[in-house]
């Protein structure tokens, strides 16, 4: 198997993926490269192209990823957009360090 199909099926498998906009956990990409490789089923990767991408995946920095709660869905946030927690007014899709989700 070439790299370059080795490449574009990794490159699927991400755009398949609902994560925070366009961030995926890098175990979940492993975990993935592992069952593609599957040599009990049938293999979309052969083993050592799938060895090589994990190889790269466990190199790869993780991003720095936190999710946040915008002003919308803050418990501190009010119906005229006001934040009784920094006693200022935001739009509804702004955040800051300090919001808590509302319970719903």
């Amino acid at each position: 198997m070439d790299k370059y199909f080795a490449t574009t099926a990794v490159q699927r498998w991400i755009k398949s993926k609902t994560m925070a906009d366009e961030y995926i956990r890098k175990a979940d990409a492993i975990r993935w490269v592992k069952t593609e490789c599957n040599p009990y089923g049938k293999p979309t990767l052969d083993f050592e192209s799938g060895k090589k991408v994990i190889e790269h995946l466990e190199r790869m920095p993780s991003a720095d990823v936190v999710q946040v709660v915008r002003c919308k869905d803050c418990e501190y946030f009010d119906i005229r957009h006001w934040c009784n927690l920094n006693e200022n007014d935001f739009n509804p899709d702004d955040f800051c360090s300090y919001g808590e989700r509302r319970e719903e």
